[in-house]
C-alpha cells in the first residue's frame, strides 16, 4: 500500500482512545495537548473521517482489526471504499455503509485491488490492480459491479483523481 501512517499520529490516537481525554493522553506520551490535537486532527484529515470528538469520545468504531488501504468517501458520504487484506495477503475492495454499520467485499480476485477512488457522481469507482505484471486502472460500476480496465501497457500506472 501506497499509505503508512505517522507513528506519532497513531501513538496519540490510541492515546486519547485508552484515556478517554486529549489532557491525559498528552500527560501519558508526554507532550503537549496541543501536539495530540495535532497529530490526531492531521490522522482525520489523511483518513478523510473524524474519529473522535474534540473531548476524546470514540466517535464510532466500522469494521473489524485488520490491515486497511487509504479509505475514499463517497460522493454522498455515506459509504467508504478501502482495500483490505485477507487471511491469504491479498488486498481486495471493501465497501462500508455508515449508516447501517455494515461492510461487504465488494472484489474477490487473486491480484491486489487497491488504491479505490469514487467517481464524482458517485456511480463507479476507479482503483489500480496487479495485470499482466503491472498496476493498471480498473474503473468498477458499484450498481453492476461490472469491471472495464482502463489502462493497458507494459508500464505502471499511478492511482486516479478526479
Amino acid at each position: 500500500m501506497d499509505w503508512v501512517p505517522d507513528l506519532r499520529q497513531l501513538r496519540a490516537f490510541v492515546a486519547v482512545v485508552e484515556e478517554g481525554s486529549f489532557t491525559l493522553a498528552a500527560r501519558r506520551i508526554f507532550v503537549t495537548q496541543s501536539a495530540v490535537s495535532h497529530s490526531v486532527r492531521t490522522l482525520e484529515e489523511q483518513l478523510n473521517c473524524r474519529l473522535l470528538d474534540r473531548t476524546g469520545k470514540t466517535l464510532g468504531i466500522i469494521g473489524e482489526p485488520g490491515e486497511y488501504g487509504k479509505p475514499s468517501l463517497s460522493p454522498d458520504e455515506q459509504r467508504f471504499v478501502v482495500a483490505r487484506r485477507d487471511s491469504s495477503g491479498n488486498y481486495d475492495l471493501w465497501i462500508f455503509e455508515l449508516a447501517r454499520n455494515i461492510s461487504y467485499r465488494f472484489t474477490s480476485h487473486p491480484m491486489d485491488e487497491h488504491n479505490p477512488t469514487w467517481s464524482p457522481d458517485g456511480k463507479s469507482i476507479v482503483y489500480l490492480a496487479r495485470a499482466s505484471g503491472n498496476d493498471k486502472l480498473f474503473m468498477l460500476n458499484v450498481a453492476t459491479g461490472q469491471k472495464t480496465q482502463l489502462t493497458f501497457g507494459t508500464h505502471d500506472d499511478g492511482g486516479a483523481q478526479f
